[in-house]
C-alpha cells in the first residue's frame, strides 16, 4: 500500500471513530482528561450541532503590496515571541498554548452572557510552530467565528505589546504572556476588520477535510503557510522533517479537555508514523540510498523516483 492510499485508510477509519465519539457519551467519558472548567461540556449540550473548523493564518509578503497587512505580520511575530517559533525544539511551551485555549473558550462563553451551557464554541485546540499558526475548533456557528478569533488575537497582540520586559518573558514558558482579560479596544476594531478578512486565512470545514488537512501535515506533504510559494519535498527519513510528530504530540497532551478533536490528532500521528515506515510501505526503501535528506552530503533523489514515491 502506498502513501496515500495509507493516508486515506487511516482517513477514514478516524472518521468512522470520530462519529461514535460524537454519538456515544460513554465513550466520551473513557477518554482520560484533566479536570477543568470544560471537563463535562459534552454533557450540557448535544453534539449534533457542532462541526469542526479549522482556521490557518495565511503568511503576509512585502513582496505582494495589493495582499500585505501589517495585522497579519504583527500576529505572526506575536506569535513567534509567545508561542514560540518552532525552533525551540527542546523547549515547549503547553501552558501557553493552554493558557491561550482557555482564554478563546472563556471569552466565546462570555459572549454567551456567561452561560456556557449555550456556547457556540466546544473545543479548541491550537497548532503553532514554524511553518503554520493553525486554530481548530468544535463550533456550531462559522459566521462570526472568523471575526471573533480575529478580535481574540489583536486584544492578546496589543495586550503583550504593552507588557514590561518581554523580551526576557518570550524564551520561556510563560502561561502569564496569556491575559486572560484582554478585550478589544476601540482604538483596534480596524485591526480587527482587518485581520478577519478572508483572504488572510485558510478555512476547513467538517471532520473529513481536517482529518485528511492534519494527516498530510504529520506526513510532511501539507503546504507550509509561513512559507508560500516553496515546494518541499517528501522526506521521509529526515529528522528535521519529522519533528512535526513530536510538536503533534505535545498538541495533542493540550488537547485533552478537547476529546473530539484529539481523536483527529491521533490519527495524525498515526499516519505521520506510517508513511516514513518501510516496512507499511515498501516504496519507501527507493529512498533510503539518497540519505536522510539532513545534511549537504546527502544526495538529492532523481525527481521521477520522488515523484512516483510520493504518488503511490
Amino acid at each position: 500500500m502506498g502513501a496515500n492510499g495509507l493516508l486515506v485508510v487511516l482517513n477514514s477509519f478516524a472518521l468512522t471513530t470520530l462519529a461514535q465519539c460524537f454519538s456515544t457519551i460513554p465513550y466520551l467519558r473513557s477518554i482520560p482528561r484533566p479536570c477543568s472548567l470544560h471537563a463535562t461540556r459534552e454533557d450540557r449540550s448535544s453534539s449534533i450541532d457542532y462541526d469542526v473548523h479549522l482556521f490557518s493564518l495565511k503568511w503576509s509578503s512585502l513582496d505582494d503590496p495589493i495582499n500585505f497587512s501589517k495585522t497579519v505580520r504583527d500576529t505572526w511575530r506575536w506569535k513567534d515571541e509567545v508561542l514560540g517559533d518552532g525552533r525551540d525544539f527542546f523547549v515547549p511551551r503547553p501552558k501557553t498554548l493552554h493558557a491561550l485555549q482557555e482564554y478563546i473558550l472563556q471569552s466565546a462563553a462570555a459572549h454567551c452572557d456567561g452561560k456556557e451551557i449555550n456556547s457556540w464554541l466546544l473545543e479548541c485546540v491550537v497548532l503553532s510552530n514554524c511553518a503554520r499558526f493553525e486554530i481548530i475548533l468544535l463550533a456550531r456557528d462559522k459566521a462570526t467565528t472568523l471575526e471573533f478569533l480575529s478580535g481574540c488575537l489583536v486584544a492578546q497582540t496589543q495586550s503583550f505589546t504593552d507588557l514590561p520586559f518581554k523580551q526576557l518573558q518570550t524564551s520561556f514558558d510563560r502561561p502569564g504572556n496569556i491575559d486572560g482579560l484582554a478585550k478589544v479596544k476601540e482604538a483596534d476594531r480596524q485591526r480587527v476588520s482587518d485581520l478577519a478578512e478572508e483572504r488572510h486565512w485558510n478555512q476547513l470545514e467538517g471532520a473529513e477535510n481536517v482529518c485528511r488537512h492534519l494527516c498530510m501535515i504529520a506526513a510532511g506533504m501539507a503546504d507550509r503557510p509561513s512559507r508560500p510559494g516553496r515546494t518541499f519535498p517528501f522526506q521521509p527519513f529526515s529528522s528535521r522533517d519529522a519533528h512535526i510528530l513530536l510538536q503533534l504530540k505535545r498538541t495533542l497532551e493540550n488537547a485533552r479537555s478537547a476529546p473530539r478533536i484529539a481523536l483527529l490528532l491521533r490519527y495524525a500521528l498515526i499516519a505521520g508514523k506510517a508513511v516514513r515506515n518501510p516496512e507499511k510501505i515498501e516504496e519507501l526503501r527507493k529512498l533510503r540510498r539518497y540519505g536522510t535528506g539532513n545534511t549537504k552530503y546527502d544526495s538529492t533523489p532523481p525527481s521521477h523516483v520522488l515523484e512516483h514515491v510520493t504518488q503511490v
